[in-house]
């Protein structure tokens, strides 16, 4: 199912001071810096350490988030990710995103109406047929770099279905082999493990491809 998108999209913008106040209910927990120093919310001078104080509690877990999600760079135009970071707005304008293959049936698309949208439905079961798509994903990035876009395939872990897809995509437009595009996948993102009935697939397409070779 390809969805092309239709329109722009709004973006909601929350202020600093809304973020610093909706906070401000842990305030009487703050430590004070001055040992006996009484705090008066009327000194702008205590309202500028409240508020740098509320900024910490809100910065500090952000920045772990951050750290969580990634898009793992596989070429300079393809990417591969888990499912929560390729739904972050922020890493896909961040990467200049216009490509989302969903390789999954239930995961779902970032709100980001700007991009285009393919979902290949499997499960990561070695039984399903990843073999079929195989030809459609891999053209679909390549077009999609060809015109200066950006693509990034993501399943729920962005492990086996994300990263077969990937795999499949290098052996047929870089022309790499199994184990060389196996390899590439791996670096750019770590935990990558096709399920022994993809890594089948592959097989099988590496040996098609050459076919294919031969024959042209």
């Amino acid at each position: 199912m390809l969805i092309r998108p239709v329109g722009g999209h709004e973006e909601l913008n929350t202020s600093i001071s809304q973020s610093v106040w909706s906070v401000g209910a842990k305030r009487e927990k703050l430590p004070v810096i001055k040992s006996n120093h009484r705090f008066n919310q009327e000194d702008p001078a205590d309202q500028l350490q409240l508020i740098a104080a509320d900024l910490t509690l809100i910065k500090e877990p952000c920045e772990g988030l951050t750290r969580m999600l990634q898009l793992c760079k596989v070429t300079s135009a393809l990417f591969i990710s888990n499912a929560r970071s390729a739904c972050s707005d922020e890493l896909l304008q961040q990467e200049a995103v216009t490509l989302c293959i969903n390789v999954s049936k239930q995961q779902p698309f970032p709100f980001n109406s700007g991009i285009t949208k393919l979902r290949i439905p499997v499960y990561d079961d070695p039984n399903e047929d990843l073999y079929s798509h195989f030809d459609r994903c891999a053209d679909a990035i390549q077009k999609e770099a060809n015109r200066g876009g950006h693509s990034v395939v993501y399943c729920k872990n962005g492990r086996s279905r994300s990263a077969t897809i990937c795999i499949a995509y290098l052996m047929k437009h870089r022309k790499q082999t199994l184990t060389e595009a196996l390899q590439r996948v791996k670096t750019a993102r770590h935990i990558v493990d096709p399920n022994p009935g993809f890594m089948s697939q592959l097989q099988r397409y590496e040996e098609e491809l050459k076919r294919r070779r031969r024959a042209s």
